[in-house]
């Protein structure tokens, strides 16, 4: 990241920090919305503190953005789809087609 992307990450979550239980809420609506299924797991949680828990997560000691955590939570969410396609690809001999074009 160049240091014109860390100042406006860290200016945006500025805007984001006076709203931040508003605004986990719309990530969890999201969420949930592109992938019902994943309400499920979230059915026995309480979801104003865990809706606390991510803002505490994004941020760190200083209040803002802890920009070393994010690299690690795309790298977590990108896991399991490659695990994914790589249990279908070796069971049902499932190719991916488009989207990547040479």
């Amino acid at each position: 990241m160049t240091p014109t992307d860390i100042d406006r990450i860290r200016a945006s979550w500025a805007a984001v920090e006076p709203i931040a239980d508003a605004a986990a809420g719309l990530f969890y609506g999201r969420l949930f919305e592109l992938d019902p299924a994943i309400e499920r797991l979230f059915r026995r949680t309480d979801m104003p503190v865990q809706r606390k828990v991510l803002m505490q997560t994004l941020t760190d000691e200083g209040g803002s953005v802890n920009l070393q955590v994010l690299p690690v939570f795309s790298l977590l969410f990108s896991i399991p789809v490659v695990v994914l396609y790589l249990l279908v690809n070796s069971r049902y001999g499932f190719r991916f087609h488009g989207g990547i074009k040479s």
